[in-house]
């Protein structure tokens, strides 16, 4: 086994690649590399090949502050955001620093050593490595399997049925009668798209979800583009859409009811007045209880409105082999069925962890800072926001994470952890959404605290105060070499 890394990066995709930046660029002495499970860089935007795969969130707060956007389209289309992050690898010379086809399997932490050491397979063979400071930036869904009721009768349909998270690449639906299930982000950029060739194409929705639309293209950034510096474009147009971002979430968070009228106003005005907004866009739940999404220009309205695409609020009571049975009694052909039913969380991409010999299992420990767990040592995980810009939440744990190694280099222990001595029958789950991905995952979610640094702000410029101001050494975070961490995780 080689020496120890000082760091080791779990994931190559947006998050784990920004950190590797970071990290080249403010501790060249260190010695550290990033295991990627994929064959490429990008993990979910090199995984989501579907028909009109975008981000759902603007480019502008999504992007990184060290490497904005600088196009007028708002939101980024999934090609444009590979070839974004190809540059970033490229620019920052990272690729020496990857080891793609790397799927850690089990990472146990020793405090005797002061070492993590990792079971990594690679091409069918196990090896081990080593590191001080283990970092997962691996996401928090299940990359191999989404979320897939079974359908009666489903073996029975003649037709394909293409999953948006291994879309077939041979697919072609010219001409075809497609349907996809399903009314969140996944199926909403997969409609407008397929509907511009495909024969017929049907959102089939048990019930209805909220959307807000925002031009295509940002007049501001297309006005200014041309005559104001760059640098100053940058700041200003990341300032607009995390301000933004931020006041419709506190609005629909303190006033539910007036963020409800705002967007059924502003639906009705997509859909002329129609019968559908009744029927089909009036949600029983309050905004932002499950996430909002976005319609560039108005598309999935626009197709609704032209006959290009229609929408029905319905369960479904089985397959056949023209298409699907529905339990009110109406069935809808279809030669292509897309069930985008939704994700499976997974937490520090499914490896197993070990602290001291005992395992510690995700939804037993507590989040602290949005960045560390409950007494694991050494250990650091990047998850972003659900409520705003996931990159955001990102470059603020890499801030505090360039802080925690300068000092961890001054202590002189070998671990550093968060000691929570509480209850956590008074904790909730780390995710604060009614969505039917988190209900399904709340047993393995981290738990939230009542209060910082155990709880996070859902709002940026309140949890950037909180993390920038809190000082390091808070009472809270441990540097000490003393009794094994095993008892804790055997609660």
């Amino acid at each position: 086994m080689t020496s120890a890394f000082d760091q080791i990066i779990i994931g190559a995709g947006l998050s784990g690649l920004g950190l590797a930046h970071q990290l080249k660029q403010q501790r060249p002495q260190d010695r550290f590399i990033v295991l990627e499970s994929r064959e490429r860089v990008g993990g979910t935007w090199d995984l989501f090949r579907y028909p009109g795969i975008r981000s759902d969130s603007d480019m502008y707060s999504y992007s990184f502050s060290f490497k904005p956007w600088r196009r007028s389209q708002y939101l980024g289309q999934g090609a444009r955001i590979r070839t974004y992050l190809d540059e970033l690898v490229d620019d920052s010379q990272l690729q020496p620093l990857i080891r793609f086809s790397h799927n850690v399997e089990q990472a146990s932490w020793s405090s005797e050593q002061g070492l993590w050491t990792l079971n990594v397979e690679h091409n069918g063979e196990l090896q081990q490595l080593q590191c001080k400071v283990l970092i997962s930036c691996a996401g928090y869904y299940n990359y191999q399997q989404g979320y897939r009721p079974t359908f009666p009768g489903q073996d029975s349909f003649d037709g394909v049925i293409a999953d948006p998270q291994h879309w077939p690449e041979s697919l072609d639906y010219r001409d075809k009668k497609v349907v996809v299930i399903g009314s969140g982000a996944t199926a909403v950029s997969i409609v407008p798209e397929v509907a511009k060739t495909a024969a017929s194409v049907t959102m089939l929705q048990r019930s209805p979800s909220y959307f807000f639309s925002f031009a295509e293209t940002d007049w501001l950034h297309k006005c200014l583009a041309p005559v104001l510096p760059a640098k100053w474009l940058d700041k200003l147009m990341r300032t607009k859409y995390i301000g933004s971002a931020q006041l419709i979430y506190f609005i629909a968070k303190r006033w539910p009811q007036a963020a409800r009228n705002i967007l059924k106003w502003q639906n009705q005005l997509a859909l002329k007045n129609s019968e559908q907004h009744r029927q089909h866009f009036s949600p029983d739940y309050d905004p932002w209880q499950q996430r909002l999404c976005i319609l560039p220009s108005n598309d999935l309205f626009k197709c609704i409105h032209d006959k290009r695409a229609q929408i029905v609020t319905d369960h479904i009571d089985s397959f056949d082999a023209q298409g699907i049975q529905l339990k009110s009694g109406r069935h809808i052909e279809a030669d292509i069925i897309v069930p985008a039913t939704g994700l499976n969380l997974r937490l520090w991409g499914g490896m197993k962890v070990l602290v001291d010999g005992s395992e510690v299992h995700s939804g037993k420990v507590v989040n602290y800072k949005g960045v560390m767990y409950s007494q694991v040592p050494n250990f650091i995980n990047i998850f972003g926001y659900i409520s705003a810009s996931w990159t955001l939440r990102a470059e603020l744990s890499y801030h505090y994470i360039l802080q925690l190694l300068q000092e961890f280099e001054r202590q002189p222990s070998q671990r550093f952890y968060p000691k929570w001595q509480g209850d956590t029958a008074d904790c909730k789950p780390m995710l604060n959404l009614n969505s039917g991905y988190v209900q399904r995952s709340a047993a393995i979610l981290p738990k939230t605290g009542m209060a910082f640094p155990w709880l996070s702000h859902d709002l940026y410029s309140l949890d950037a105060k909180a993390l920038n101001n809190s000082p390091l050494l808070d009472g809270v975070l441990q540097f000490e070499d003393g009794l094994s961490l095993c008892d804790f995780h055997q609660r």
